[in-house]
C-alpha cells in the first residue's frame, strides 16, 4: 500500500528570475495527525486557516524544502508538478507526493528566460529552492555568486549564471538528477517563467 498527499501553492514573481512560495496547502491530513505535529516539530509554521476544510497551510517555506522533509521523514517521493495561471499575475503549482518506499528529495530551480534577439536568449537569475544553508555555501564554493534576497523566505539567487550551469554542478558534483521536464508559464516584459525539478533518492 502507497500513502499519497498533495501540495499546492503559489508562485510569486519578485523581480526578473527572482521567485518565492509565500504559502503554500498541505493536502491529504488533517490539522491533528502525527505527520502535522511532527513538521511542526521540526520547525515549519503550520497553521489551519478554516478548520472546516482538509489541509493545513505552512508559510515561509518553499514546496521543495517541504518535499525534502516529506522524504527523509515519512518515504515520500514527488510526481510531476502542474501549473496553472492563479489572480494576481501569480502561478499556480500543484504536485502529488507518493510514499511508496522510494523516498525522493527534491529541488527547483526557476529562472526567466529573455529573448534578445533571433536565437539568442539570456537567463541572468536563477532562484534555487530547497537548499540547506551548507549546500548554498557548497554552491557558492563553485564559483558560483549565490545570494540570499529575503532571508525571511526559503530560496537563494544564483546570479550570472544560467539554471543550466546550476544544474550541471548540482547533479554532476552533488548527486542531483533531473528528467529534463520544463514547466513554464509567461513572466512580465514577454519573458518565459521555466521550473525545473532535480532529485536525488534517499
Amino acid at each position: 500500500m502507497s500513502e499519497v498527499c498533495g501540495i499546492i501553492c503559489d508562485l510569486k514573481r519578485e523581480d526578473q528570475g527572482v521567485y518565492e512560495f509565500p504559502r503554500l496547502t498541505l493536502l491529504g491530513y488533517t490539522r491533528g495527525e502525527e505527520t502535522i505535529a511532527r513538521l511542526h516539530k521540526l520547525g515549519y509554521k503550520v497553521g489551519d486557516e478554516d478548520s472546516r476544510q482538509e489541509g493545513v497551510e505552512i508559510e515561509k517555506t518553499s514546496p521543495f524544502q517541504l518535499m525534502r522533509t516529506l522524504a527523509k521523514e515519512f518515504g515520500y517521493r514527488p510526481l510531476k508538478a502542474v501549473i496553472t495561471p492563479a489572480p494576481g499575475g501569480r502561478s499556480t503549482l500543484m504536485w502529488t507526493l507518493l510514499g511508496d518506499g522510494a523516498a525522493t528529495e527534491a529541488l527547483g530551480v526557476i529562472a526567466d528566460i529573455r529573448r534578445e534577439s533571433e536565437g539568442e536568449y539570456t537567463i541572468p537569475t536563477s532562484t534555487v529552492f530547497g537548499l540547506s544553508m551548507d549546500e548554498a555555501k557548497q554552491l557558492a564554493a563553485q564559483g558560483l555568486q549565490v545570494e540570499d534576497g529575503d532571508r525571511g523566505q526559503e530560496g537563494v539567487e544564483v546570479r550570472g549564471s544560467s539554471p543550466f550551469r546550476v544544474m550541471r554542478i548540482l547533479c554532476g558534483k552533488f548527486g542531483w538528477t533531473t528528467d529534463g521536464e520544463v514547466v513554464t508559464t509567461e513572466a512580465p516584459g514577454g519573458r518565459t517563467a521555466a521550473m525545473w525539478t532535480l532529485t536525488r533518492k534517499l
